[in-house]
């Protein structure tokens, strides 16, 4: 009896435990209001953060029966959701909580949310509304300059107030206007769930105005003096050094570890991209110089913080980075947080030199599967792209001297696979050249998109992406030399020469 007692004390024990750690699942429902129905899908990443974009979750509902449930990991202590359709997006990576149940009622003219949980996505609705009012990019208006040569309104200092100034003002005031939105609904979100909400509003500020930099600074209509260019640029830099950034002192690590805006924001910040905005920026700071990103993210953060924002910076600018294994390797003797080793070790292994290149099983233009053994022997040069990427099309022309150059060469091979779903579209753009060239083999992920295991196996989050393989089968790097210049082409073609 009392045996029997004892299994049925732990039995319950048991239950009790597993119902504490049991993870609440999120309900979703969309209901439909004097509009057509759409055929939608759910995206949502784990751990709240954008570190693992490639490893998130799909939902789809073909019945249209517009109700989902999502099911978050252990350790999740949010996610951020992702809910489109055939048409558009409804919501675009908005908090969600365990235990949330949301209904989304779409109508023509708005979307209101109502259920448990509600208020955290009424809140980020409202707020973006309010901040889309606010154009966030430069009027592109050319101006000629005394010798002839234009540039862009927002790049030209001697004559005309810089646009950057408006570019700030009008983020700041957008941003100031969706924090009352805000604040409004402070008294009905947790603490926590409303410093997040303003940690991504400040992030996502933040980064539009270095994206916008970033670009008046590289992107000249055509070649200007020397000594133009860097008065221009060096007023671009003092503006933006310049600035009155609220900062984000005020908002705990804790909270700042779980805002993908922030992660997003300080990773392409971190980025010293060859003759770029932040390397620029870089050169300002000689002390910057003397050491690694890794080691300058690891001196600026600590904790759980620091380990995933270097995660993110390795992820997102990998394809930027010609010493990725020096860096990797730095990052795994630094990062403690379980998932992120995880993803440091997964990076590792499948995009530095020396590691095995994906095992890639895909038709090409004319139905025949095409392998990567089929190609032992031969250098690939493989460029990941999808119709509609501009500078995908830049990426292919730039590409063109490369491959004429090789074109006779049995040693080398250049391989084109698209991330396009409709087999349609891809086989349009083959047709027209836009993408590819006529000597390259071109493949496609059969439906599969983004999703596709060989984009996942090489983490592409960006396009386009080019990578080299040898000729064992091995990765040469996944970092190639993008030929923009004809110096540039003429370094890559020197380059692969080593190799065949």
């Amino acid at each position: 009896m009392k045996k029997f007692i004892y299994l049925i004390i732990a039995i319950c024990t048991l239950n009790f435990v597993f119902a504490k750690y049991k993870v609440k699942p999120i309900y979703i429902d969309v209901i439909y209001s004097g509009v057509q129905k759409d055929t939608l899908t759910i995206e949502y990443q784990h751990n709240g953060t954008s570190l693992s974009a490639l490893e998130k979750v799909k939902l789809n509902d073909p019945e249209l029966n517009n109700h989902f449930e999502v099911n978050p990991g252990l350790q999740d202590k949010i996610v951020y959701l992702t809910i489109g359709g055939k048409k558009e997006y409804l919501i675009i990576q908005y908090l969600a909580e365990p235990g949330d149940s949301i209904q989304i009622y779409v109508t023509s003219e708005k979307l209101k949310f109502r259920g448990r949980g509600s208020e955290k996505y009424q809140c980020r609705y409202e707020m973006d509304k309010i901040n889309n009012i606010f154009p966030w990019e430069s009027v592109r208006v050319k101006y000629n300059l005394n010798n002839g040569e234009s540039v862009l309104d927002s790049l030209y200092y001697t004559n005309y107030i810089p646009d950057s100034f408006s570019i700030l003002n009008r983020q700041y005031a957008a941003s100031k206007c969706s924090q009352e939105v805000l604040n409004w609904y402070k008294g009905r979100l947790s603490e926590f769930i409303y410093t997040l909400l303003l940690a991504n509003l400040l992030a996502d500020t933040e980064e539009k105005i270095w994206r916008n930099f970033t670009s008046c600074f590289t992107k000249f209509d055509s070649s200007a003096d020397l000594v133009q260019k860097k008065d221009i640029r060096d007023s671009l830099m003092n503006i933006y050094l310049n600035r009155n950034s609220p900062g984000f002192n005020m908002i705990s690590d804790s909270v700042l570890a779980y805002s993908h805006k922030y992660l997003a924001y300080v990773s392409k910040k971190t980025s010293r991209k060859k003759h770029g905005f932040g390397e620029a920026l870089a050169f300002r700071n000689d002390s910057l110089l003397l050491k690694s990103e890794v080691e300058t993210l690891a001196e600026n953060y600590k904790g759980k913080l620091r380990d995933k924002i270097i995660t993110q910076f390795l992820l997102t600018n990998f394809t930027d980075l010609p010493n990725i294994s020096s860096l990797i390797r730095q990052a795994q003797k630094i990062v403690i947080d379980p998932e992120c080793k995880r993803l440091l070790v997964s990076l590792s292994l499948t995009n530095t030199q020396g590691s095995k290149a994906f095992a890639f099983n895909l038709p090409d233009f004319s139905g025949k599967i095409r392998t990567l053994d089929e190609f032992r022997g031969k250098v690939i040069i493989m460029d990941f792209w999808f119709t509609g990427c501009g500078s995908c099309r830049v990426m292919a022309e730039n590409l063109k001297p490369i491959v004429e150059h090789f074109k006779n060469n049995n040693n080398i091979v250049f391989i084109s696979v698209s991330a396009d779903e409709n087999i349609n579209t891809w086989r349009n753009s083959i047709i027209k050249e836009i993408y590819t060239n006529k000597y390259s083999i071109d493949l496609f992920t059969q439906g599969e998109g983004t999703s596709h295991p060989i984009i996942k196996n090489y983490k592409i989050e960006s396009y386009p992406t080019l990578l080299m393989i040898g000729k064992d089968g091995k990765i040469i790097t996944t970092s190639i030399l993008q030929p923009k210049t004809e110096r540039d082409k003429q370094k890559l073609i020197s380059f692969i020469e080593k190799y065949i």
